[in-house]
């Protein structure tokens, strides 16, 4: 599914519970600085509708892993791609549970910083389902990551997904991604979607403790 230097994805499967799973297999020097207890965090506190919760983690030979279930469905970035646009009205129905799931990762003092549309996988159920692996600082510019991602003394926090989230939000209701970080740092070309402007996120510069978390932003959703 997925292969960096950080970490591998596998599509596998679980014969007892019959069911497709997600096994991210990670070198173990990263396993042990940072993974080993990212994942028991998870396993312990996170099984909402919103994430796909890791069911099992454990280490063997010189890698270790993280097993989450796979919602079955489609990705965000496969129907973006056959040009399906969403109903303002039906993106807070759809991005709510993944929102909360954000929420309670922060409460853990994590932060997601992956969130793409290739990370989100519309459920049976009827709501975007959240596959992605808490990551850090990026080297290479991405549409969806926040700008103090690319900053090396950037300080990220619940405000970095807050980000990302209205990212993906503006690619769901328009169709277009919004720009790169760098290029909205020299001269932003994005646009509202909506002729009434709301009031800018704040930028990588503001005191952490001023910065909006999720659920700062969840009265918006439904202006």
């Amino acid at each position: 599914l997925e292969k960096s230097s950080r970490v591998t994805v596998y599509l596998g499967f679980d014969q007892v519970l019959e069911q497709k799973t997600m096994i991210r297999e990670y070198p173990l020097e990263i396993w042990r600085e940072k993974k080993e207890r990212e994942s028991a965090l998870l396993f312990q506190n996170m099984d909402l509708p919103g994430m796909a919760a890791v069911r099992d983690y454990f280490e063997e030979g010189d890698k270790g892993y993280a097993v989450s279930l796979w919602p079955e469905g489609e990705t965000l970035a496969a129907c973006l791609a056959r040009g399906r646009k969403f109903r303002e009205e039906e993106i807070p129905e759809l991005l709510g549970p993944a929102a909360e799931a954000l929420e309670a990762l922060h409460a853990l003092g994590l932060v997601c910083g992956n969130l793409s549309p290739e990370h989100l996988v519309l459920g049976e159920e009827g709501w975007l389902i959240l596959t992605a692996d808490c990551r850090g600082h990026l080297e290479q510019q991405e549409t969806w990551g926040a700008p103090e991602q690319y900053d090396p003394e950037g300080i990220l926090g619940p405000w970095t997904d807050v980000y990302g989230l209205g990212a993906i939000w503006y690619e769901m209701l328009t169709g277009q991604r919004v720009p790169e970080p760098a290029r909205r740092s020299i001269r932003d070309p994005l646009k509202p979607p909506w002729r009434r402007r709301r009031r800018k996120p704040c930028c990588r510069h503001c005191r952490p403790a001023s910065r909006p978390g999720i659920s700062r932003w969840k009265p918006f959703w439904r202006a």
